[in-house]
């Protein structure tokens, strides 16, 4: 079992929106969750709008390798906001409309139309950013695995769920369809080409990859609750192989926090701008009011373009506007513009139970400064 002991600070002036103990507080609940033994190795980076206030990392690798904030971990699903940034970035530039068919650019993409009929040919760009296309993933497990051609089969084959925009389902193979439309409108770059070149280097994210063995950055072990390593070592190599741009990006806390102090001023950094604010704006509007997800009982998602809305459900103490991403390996980024807080969290547990990362996101919000209570109205006697 790794400890937490020891961890890794990188030092940072006291940011004065936090209690200082407080936040400390926060980072040793990670410390908790790796001496614990729940995870390997993880990294807790909380930030501000004028750059992080700290950096925690702890644990290592089975080699014994101490985890740093240097360290690449699989995000997984914290992908999608990202790719879908890079989606965004074409429909400011008018070369993909939002309510564009998706047949229209990609012909052979002709599912069978629901039970309810609804049609294929009816899903727009804006149906599979939101997950309300009505297309299912493959299903598959960490020891019967789809090769990529299969996975495309599967989307432009088989039948919807419900026709498109009349109910939400998480999906990541849809957003093979969505890097095949960028890639057919960026001149035959490939896809993971035209992220690196038009989203990531602008940005300086230079640690993020599909690709783990990318030189440059270490990277920190990937574990599946309850598979054998030579699987998850395997399923590692198939999905670092298919790019897969729903769930395959390896990013490291500085490059996360780039992206997310990004967003937190409108698709700004540094000078550099990589989207306009309108569209940071609609990317994390609730695009699925009105919808349930299918279940028992039905959840109500409350999902824009590649973020969710987690202000709007109830169960963390984020304000109405903070959006987020979070990732089946224990990854997650949040952004809450009205605080002015950014927040990524790393870890490397494929399965790991959500409620690990809300109770690192409750002690953050606990850390912040209570504002100055309103002085009581004149002639009220207090």
């Amino acid at each position: 079992m790794h400890t937490g002991e020891g961890a890794i600070k990188t030092p940072k002036p006291r940011h004065p929106r936090f209690d200082g103990p407080r936040l400390e507080r926060a980072f040793a609940v990670v410390e908790r969750h790796v001496r614990e033994g729940h995870l390997p190795a993880a990294v807790l980076a909380v930030a501000g709008p004028d750059g992080p206030a700290q950096i925690v990392a702890c644990g290592a690798n089975a080699t014994g390798e101490r985890v740093t904030a240097e360290h690449r971990f699989c995000v997984a699903s914290v992908t999608k906001p990202i790719v879908a940034t890079a989606v965004m970035q074409f429909v400011e530039e008018g070369r993909i409309a939002l309510t564009e068919p998706i047949a229209r650019r990609l012909p052979a993409f002709a599912p069978a139309p629901s039970p309810q009929g609804g049609r294929g040919e009816d899903i727009r760009l804006w149906h599979l950013l939101s997950h309300t296309s009505g297309v299912v993933d493959v299903a598959w497990t960490p020891d019967t695995i789809p090769t990529r051609e299969d996975i495309i089969q599967h989307l432009c084959r088989q039948a919807l769920e419900f026709p498109p925009g009349a109910a939400y389902r998480y999906a990541s193979d849809t957003f093979f369809l969505l890097a095949d439309m960028v890639a057919s409108s960026d001149g035959g770059a490939t896809f993971a080409d035209s992220l690196r070149e038009r989203l990531l280097a602008p940005l300086g994210m230079t640690a993020t990859s599909f690709r783990p063995e990318e030189p440059g950055f270490p990277s920190a072990d990937l574990t599946m609750i309850g598979v054998a390593p030579e699987i998850v070592a395997a399923w590692r190599t198939w999905f670092a192989g298919m790019e897969h741009p729903g769930g395959g990006l390896w990013s490291s806390a500085a490059d996360l926090m780039a992206f997310g102090r990004a967003m937190l001023h409108g698709g700004r950094l540094g000078g550099r701008r990589i989207l306009g604010a309108r569209s940071v704006a609609l990317m994390t509007r609730e695009q699925t009011a009105g919808l349930f997800e299918p279940g028992d009982p039905p959840r109500r998602p409350a999902y824009g373009f590649g973020w969710s809305r987690p202000g709007l459900t109830g169960q963390l103490p984020v304000s109405p506007g903070a959006f987020q991403h979070t990732g089946a390996s224990g990854s997650r980024l949040l952004i809450d513009p009205q605080e002015g807080l950014v927040i990524a969290l790393l870890a490397g547990v494929w399965g790991s139970p959500g409620e690990r990362s809300d109770e690192v996101i409750a002690a953050v919000y606990a850390a912040l400064e209570d504002p100055d209570p309103a002085p009581p109205p004149a002639g009220s006697g207090q």
